[in-house]
Order: structure tokens, then C-alpha cells, then sequence
């Protein structure tokens, strides 16, 4: 039996600031495709991370906000936490998890029943809704 999973795949990146060894703020921007619901999410965002240390122990917590610029333009927010393995002197790898919400538009129809074998829709307009999904990342900071 195959298997049916609806997943985001994509890439991102952010450039910004390190302001001291624990915040740094950027903007960034990205593409993720779901291919079993055939939609993209391409958001444009500003980030905050905080970069935590506990002796050799290193987790961070970062934040995006921005827009989704695919399906009608909408939100876009994803908190995500992690830990960062270095890697050199100046170099670490991130990996994190978190929830990200992607906003869409959608057109939105309501139908009715003109007589006994006749149905009529009805266009009632555009409305915002939002898509959660895990986020699972991996990244290279230098």
C-alpha cells in the first residue's frame, strides 16, 4: 500500500546582523512546494533568533514574520527551536523544528438548488485562511 504524505520541501535564506553573541535580526526570504496539494509558499520575511550557550550546550529559538506571497498574498509566521552544532571557529550547523502558518486567499462559492435536478453556484468572494504545518530545518550560519 503506498503511502500518502502532505509535505512542504523547499529552501530559505536570511542574511541580517549578529548584534552580539546572543541576538541577531535579518530579513530573508523563501520557496516551499507541497506536491500532493500542488501550492507553493513563498514568504518574505524579517527574523529574530537568540542564541542561547549553557557551557558546551548551544539551543536557539528564532522567529520569522512576513508575507506569503503565493495564493493572494497572506501571513506568514514560524517559530522554530533548535540547537547549533559549530562547525569551526566561525561556522555552526542548525537544525530546528517548529509550526510555521502560511496564509493564502481562497474564492469561496455557495450553491443552491434552482429545481429538482438543477444546481446553481454562486460566487460570494475571496476569504483569508491560514495553513499550519511542521517545519523541520536544517542550516549552515557563518
Amino acid at each position: 500500500m503506498k503511502r500518502d504524505n502532505t509535505f512542504y520541501k523547499g529552501f530559505s535564506t536570511s542574511h541580517g546582523y549578529q548584534i552580539n553573541p546572543l541576538f541577531f535580526i535579518g530579513a530573508g526570504l523563501g520557496m516551499e512546494r507541497c506536491g500532493k496539494l500542488d501550492n507553493w509558499v513563498v514568504p518574505v520575511f524579517l527574523e529574530g533568533r537568540i542564541d542561547m550557550k549553557f557551557g558546551k550546550f548551544t539551543p536557539f529559538g528564532d522567529l520569522r514574520f512576513g508575507t506569503n506571497m503565493a495564493e493572494g498574498v497572506g501571513v506568514y509566521i514560524s517559530p522554530t527551536i533548535g540547537y547549533r552544532f559549530n562547525w569551526g571557529r566561525k561556522m555552526g550547523i542548525n537544525i530546528g523544528a517548529g509550526l510555521t502558518l502560511a496564509g493564502y486567499k481562497a474564492e469561496h462559492y455557495e450553491g443552491t438548488w434552482t429545481g429538482p435536478d438543477s444546481f446553481e453556484l454562486y460566487y460570494i468572494g475571496t476569504k483569508h485562511h491560514v495553513r499550519p504545518y511542521f517545519s523541520f530545518r536544517v542550516g549552515i550560519d557563518f
